[in-house]
């Protein structure tokens, strides 16, 4: 395959411009989700020396948060169109998204997937200066490498019924992953809170779904207080 990497900006420019579909956003969001799973995994095997699949949904291997992150940095990139302050802008728009990520999963389900509490200048070991810098370069590499290869790869999918198809199994299959994985994640925070069931659907979360499955299947994710949630 052939990629193009679009070395003039006006090209690139022009091309994310006839990019802004629907269909699109959901390729971005998955390929990116996949892609921050892929990059994770790895620096969580270098890290700790041991395999784990850092996945941020109940299944498959997708973290949302660099999804979002991508969509973002096209649209960022589109109305800035210069890489340079791109970069500056990726940095700040990746850090507060990486923070209120966390934020809200701590306060909906008293867990968080990453602290940066022992890094310089971390803000509430959400995000900091280190990982505001990582998101510019993921940004910049996602811009000049990585939007150019979607647009290779989506340029093959000719054949717009087979392409309707696939967009159509993904929105549907990602839609059951959030809402199962909203499910069981807020049940989990139940029982640690000593709630018992109070319908069906809790007792069969209570049943497939306990916390050690969970823990199983969230491996690097960190447990919080969760007497301290509100």
């Amino acid at each position: 395959m052939k990629i193009n990497n679009y070395k003039n900006s006006d090209d690139l420019y022009s091309k994310i411009h006839n990019f802004f579909t629907i269909d699109n956003y959901i390729l971005i969001f998955v390929i990116g989700s996949i892609a921050g799973w892929i990059f994770e995994t790895i620096i969580y095997l270098f890290r700790y020396h041991q395999f784990c699949s850092v996945q941020c949904v109940l299944y498959g291997p997708f973290i949302p948060v660099y999804g979002i992150g991508a969509i973002l940095f096209m649209f960022i990139y589109y109305k800035i169109k210069n890489l340079k302050i791109f970069f500056l802008i990726a940095m700040f728009a990746g850090a507060f998204l990486e923070f209120l990520y966390s934020y809200c999963q701590e306060k909906l389900f008293g867990t968080v997937f990453w602290e940066y509490n022992d890094y310089f200048l971390n803000i509430q070991g959400r995000t900091s200066i280190v990982h505001a810098i990582f998101w510019g370069i993921i940004g910049f590499l996602f811009i000049r490498y990585l939007l150019p290869l979607i647009f290779s790869i989506t340029e093959k999918i000719s054949n717009k019924v087979l392409k309707n198809i696939i967009v159509i199994f993904i929105i549907a299959f990602m839609t059951f992953n959030f809402i199962m994985t909203f499910l069981t994640s807020y049940r989990e925070y139940e029982r640690n809170r000593n709630i018992l069931p109070k319908n069906k659907l809790d007792v069969l979360l209570d049943k497939y779904y306990p916390n050690e499955k969970l823990q199983a299947i969230y491996c690097s994710r960190i447990k919080k207080n969760f007497n301290n949630i509100n």
